[in-house]
């Protein structure tokens, strides 16, 4: 059955560009990617002793090295209300979502300051345009400020263009959360020198100016 919001959902996403949807997840889902994350940076040879920003670099499109994550992140549950928020001016008919990137962010033991100051996602991103993202809280204390999740079972909806206060990431040690980011059919690579990640995908074969392919970037929603 397909997850249907409200038009009152829509309206407060619009004017708040975020929108915090509770009990999203159970407890045990996010506990089984969490856990599959673990093993994947084991495999990469990385700890809570590794810097946050090599997590960073190491920590994207984790769906590549796991069944089970690439479950979590192509759900439906979370591409309809994404297909309804993020889309709000055209028919659900012609409405489409690409995923663009998931994007692990972990503060372990090494303090490290903000290796992005405030900004929008988009901003950061060679995946030109972006629709949105999903924001997840697996592990640690919670941020007391907005757009970052109240509770574990939550998942928080972003838009692009939400100025990211990224700084805030860093305040606690001991801290996972993690990004689904949503991009258009026709969304481009281009070059952004702000994106750490901004030639990751010519090992692809992509160049600058290149559409997303669904190889290697698949539609997850597109309505019939």
């Amino acid at each position: 059955m397909k997850l249907q919001i409200s038009q009152s959902h829509r309206d407060f996403f619009a004017l708040n560009r975020f929108i915090e949807f509770e009990n999203l997840l159970s407890l045990e889902e996010g506990l089984m990617v969490s856990q599959t994350i673990d093993a994947i940076l084991l495999k990469k040879r990385l700890s809570q002793a590794t810097s946050p920003q090599d997590l960073f670099l190491k920590g994207r499109d984790l769906w590549r090295n796991s069944p089970q994550v690439w479950n979590f992140v192509s759900s439906k549950k979370f591409s309809q209300i994404g297909s309804q928020l993020l889309h709000p001016h055209l028919p659900q008919r012609q409405i489409s979502l690409r995923l663009g990137f998931d994007q692990l962010l972990e503060i372990g033991k090494t303090a490290f300051p903000s290796f992005y100051p405030a900004s929008t996602l988009q901003e950061v991103t060679s995946i030109q345009p972006l629709l949105g993202f999903i924001l997840f809280h697996f592990r640690g204390e919670p941020i007391d400020s907005p757009p970052f999740p109240k509770e574990k079972v939550n998942a928080v909806f972003v838009s692009p263009h939400y100025l990211m206060p990224w700084d805030l990431l860093f305040q606690n040690m001991l801290q996972r959360f993690f990004i689904i980011a949503y991009c258009a059919s026709n969304s481009l690579y281009l070059f952004q020198p702000k994106d750490l990640h901004t030639h990751e995908l010519k090992r692809m074969g992509y160049g600058f100016g290149d559409h997303l392919e669904g190889k290697y970037h698949p539609l997850i929603f597109k309505s019939i």
